[in-house]
C-alpha cells in the first residue's frame, strides 16, 4: 500500500488534483481521503461526488494528533 500526502489550499485547486491523481494512477485507484473538517470539503455535493467515484472521505477531528499517522 502506498501513501501520499498533499497539502491543498483551495477547493478548486483539489478537484484539479484529483482528476489528476485518478487519470495518472489509473492502476492505483484512490480510495479513501482524509480531510480536516473545513467548510468546502464538508458539503454534500463533495461528499456525493466522492460517492460516485468511489471513493471514501474521512473527516479527521481537532485536536486528536493520533490520526495524524
Amino acid at each position: 500500500m502506498v501513501t501520499y500526502l498533499f497539502i491543498i489550499n483551495s477547493k478548486s485547486y483539489f478537484t484539479k488534483l484529483l482528476k489528476h491523481l485518478r487519470a495518472y494512477f489509473l492502476d492505483y485507484p484512490i480510495k479513501k481521503i482524509f480531510l480536516d473538517n473545513v467548510g468546502e470539503f464538508t458539503s454534500h455535493a463533495f461528499h456525493e461526488y466522492c460517492i460516485s467515484i468511489e471513493i471514501e472521505v474521512e473527516h479527521l477531528v481537532v485536536h486528536v494528533h493520533t490520526q495524524n499517522v
